[in-house]
């Protein structure tokens, strides 16, 4: 999935709890983009059904905010920005009135691994996803074939998946109820049809990958 994650810092010292994973309750997305950047309505729709698939009924608030960086971002800077922006009260990830609220960036340029394509920064309600990435990957270079509205597809996954960090959905230095033994990636999931596989699209057959993102 061009995702970088890392095993989580040491647990808080005071009790807490992640608002994103109360069921029922109503989720607030906070999205900044640099100009040229904004989501497609393809991708954050598929957040939001997918949200809505497992009980968390969200909205979206876009908000074209950030200015160009035009070189590659740091964990830091990436923090920097979130911190600077962020609508919400950072110690409960929750707006004024209590509310949960996911801030997703996203950035042009790159991050300082070039492979990445979108990063949840543990320890924040935070998502960072670099478009500019997408058009990339070697599978979308070889052939003129592929149909240019694929990025979207990637996008959307992408956003998803991080978003299954931001869960915790995988150990990622977190208890587990189901260790896996034979884990090359203790941040991802080892199940082919899982979201939270790192790696997507590997078929080599344009149309079988081409149909890869609906599962």
């Amino acid at each position: 999935a061009g995702c970088l994650s890392e095993p989580l810092p040491a647990s808080p010292s005071e009790p807490w709890s992640n608002p994103f994973l109360r069921p029922g309750a109503a989720v607030r997305i906070q999205i900044d983009y640099v100009e040229g950047r904004m989501p497609s309505a393809y991708a954050t729709d598929g957040l939001l059904d997918v949200m809505a698939d497992v009980g968390t009924p969200a909205s979206i608030e876009m908000r074209a905010t950030l200015p160009p960086r035009g070189a590659p971002y740091t964990s830091p800077a990436i923090i920097a920005i979130h911190q600077a922006t962020y609508t919400g009260v950072p110690d409960t990830w929750r707006d004024a009135e209590g509310i949960p609220l996911l801030h997703v960036l996203f950035l042009d340029a790159n991050y300082t691994k070039e492979e990445v394509r979108g990063i949840a920064l543990n320890g924040y309600p935070l998502i960072a996803i670099f478009p500019d990435q997408l058009s990339n990957l070697p599978l979308f270079k070889a052939s003129a074939r592929v149909p240019a509205s694929l990025p979207e597809g990637f996008e959307r996954s992408i956003l998803v998946h991080e978003y299954g960090h931001v869960l915790g959905l995988v150990g990622c230095g977190l208890p587990e109820l189901e260790l896996r033994e034979n884990a090359t990636d203790r941040c991802h999931s080892t199940q082919d049809t899982s979201v939270m596989l790192p790696y997507l699209h590997q078929s080599s057959d344009l149309r079988t990958w081409a149909l890869d993102d609906e599962r």
